[in-house]
């Protein structure tokens, strides 16, 4: 094509009036070279006026004619995850770009602990007809459930058999097969070593200590959502609410069925291994920069969630001594 006169002049005023001004060091400049699919020679002009697609460079918006040269503005391609992985590595040891440095927390669902340690310890009565004699168990975040087992011990054992003697004698007693578990804390209500008999007054005087048990549960377990926020390894944590229930030795009588009915419970509760959080948190991230972000204030949930607990499990010893009477 023939060069128009002027047109030199008018390419070094277009230059002169574009905010775009490339990079004087190749080293400070982390623009990749744009790459063309036009033939030698065809350059896109910045005067043309039928020009169908824009491209960003630097500041500026540069006018293309596609429609003349057949040359495509490049595409600024997506950064991938690769792309990300990929700067970790570059530079000095400990460079990587801050997303990486951050730890990653694990989902908490698959983490909840129903007990810590072991599942509920059963001990029975030498006579079975009197049913459990004792439980312990340390509770954890996920102990509090909402499925239960109600109490249905096998109708021709000999617990069952007393319960019904029991109740034929002392009819205004409303006897009840008792949990020393509560249902909803896991406790097996098939389970004669979990039960005994009660009067409808003591089965409902126990549930003022189960409902603050079950209080110190929910908050047991925001407490570990919290602290697994914190990028802490809650699976290594022996944190939780230890329970016992201990049935008298004595009973209302000698004979049968009174030698079935024990005088009363103690129940007591106590915080099994509470976490020094600010340690762990130092221990494992003595970077600040390392921790969550927002660390503090998951920190101070945490630590509250943990203060409730403490307030009741206290509640629910205020009701240990439970009277098995009439």
């Amino acid at each position: 094509m023939p060069r128009v006169a002027g047109s030199k002049r008018k390419r070094d005023d277009d230059e002169e009036d574009s905010d775009y001004a490339p990079s004087s060091s190749g080293a400070d400049d982390d623009s990749e070279p744009m790459e063309t699919d036009s033939e030698e020679g065809n350059e896109p002009s910045g005067s043309s006026s039928d020009s169908d697609g824009e491209y960003e460079s630097g500041s500026s918006t540069t006018t293309t004619s596609s429609s003349r040269t057949g040359w495509r503005p490049p595409q600024k391609r997506r950064r991938t995850e690769e792309d990300e992985e990929g700067e970790e590595g570059e530079g000095d040891e400990g460079s990587a770009v801050r997303r990486s440095s951050r730890t990653q927390v694990p989902s908490y669902s698959t983490l909840r602990k129903q007990y810590i340690g072991d599942d509920p310890s059963y001990e029975s009565f030498t006579e079975n007809s009197r049913g459990g004699k004792r439980i312990t168990v340390i509770l954890g975040p996920g102990a509090y459930l909402e499925s239960r087992t109600d109490a249905k011990p096998d109708p021709e054992s000999d617990f069952a058999n007393a319960l019904k003697a029991a109740k034929e004698l002392y009819p205004e007693a409303n006897f009840k097969a008792g949990h020393l578990l509560n249902h909803s804390l896991g406790g097996d209500g098939t389970k004669v070593g979990n039960l005994t008999i009660l009067a409808h007054s003591a089965n409902s005087s126990n549930n003022s200590y189960d409902n603050q048990i079950k209080n110190g549960v929910g908050s047991l377990d925001k407490a570990y959502q919290e602290i697994n926020s914190l990028g802490l390894d809650i699976g290594a944590l022996k944190y939780g609410i230890r329970v016992t229930v201990t049935v008298d030795d004595s009973t209302w009588g000698d004979t049968y069925p009174d030698n079935c009915i024990s005088t009363g419970l103690t129940l007591t509760a106590e915080v099994h291994e509470p976490p020094q959080l600010e340690q762990l948190l130092a221990d494992k991230f003595p970077d600040e920069d390392d921790r969550v972000s927002g660390w503090q204030g998951i920190l101070e949930r945490a630590q509250r969630h943990m203060e409730d607990v403490g307030r009741f499990v206290e509640k629910a010893n205020e009701h240990s001594d439970l009277d098995n009477e009439l």
